[in-house]
């Protein structure tokens, strides 16, 4: 690994320790809610002790009716920008792009997912990412991702509530836990920083 690799690695970890003592504290709040929503709503002590004594952990799940009748309206009527120039040509030939990068990179998906995080857990992200076409030029298409967990993304630092104001930020891929603990200490010290993904992923 030269010395550019091992920098850029350095900055990210550093920049990653960083966010993750700063923000800790609202992704496991963020984690819980999901987790409410999805019907985990009993602790586990509880379960497995209701579990011996043969009683039922029953659940009433009030919120995900909640949660759907709020993100239901944009599933039926999709975000998208509306653009506005001097010209009508250009105008639809600007909106002709934005709708083929929509289809092509299945946007309405990932900002119903991002929107329906937020709603129900209070944040929500997608990525903006462009990539080359093919090997053979230097062509690059625009692509919206779908991020599912929140916790894979980590704002700089910001004064705006919805991080619009921040300079950088990182973006975590989650690992198999056995994949990520046989990672070799000298390549990517991953270990420590490991075990708060674990964590707020909720086991992964």
């Amino acid at each position: 690994m030269n010395e550019k690799d091992q920098e850029i690695l350095k900055r990210y970890r550093d920049c990653l320790k960083d966010y993750s003592e700063r923000d800790t504290e609202q992704y496991e709040f963020t984690r819980s809610q999901l987790e409410m929503r999805s019907g985990k709503q009993w602790e586990e002590r509880v379960v497995a002790q209701r579990e011996s004594d043969g009683r039922p952990a029953t659940v009433t799940n009030l919120i995900h009716p909640l949660v759907c009748r709020v993100v239901n309206p944009i599933r039926k009527n999709p975000l998208r920008p509306s653009i506005k120039l001097e010209s009508p040509e250009l105008t639809e030939l600007v909106q002709g792009k934005i709708r083929d990068i929509d289809t092509q990179s299945r946007a309405k998906e990932a900002i119903e997912q991002a929107f329906e995080t937020q709603v129900a857990g209070g944040m929500g992200y997608i990525t903006i990412k462009t990539d080359y076409v093919n090997s053979d030029d230097l062509n690059q298409e625009i692509k919206l991702n779908k991020i599912d967990n929140p916790s894979q993304c980590w704002l700089g630092y910001h004064k705006e509530l919805d991080g619009s104001d921040a300079r950088d930020g990182v973006e975590v891929n989650y690992i198999p836990l056995q994949e990520g603990m046989g990672l070799d200490d000298s390549v990517f010290d991953a270990k420590d920083l490991y075990v708060s993904w674990r964590r707020l992923s909720g086991g992964v």
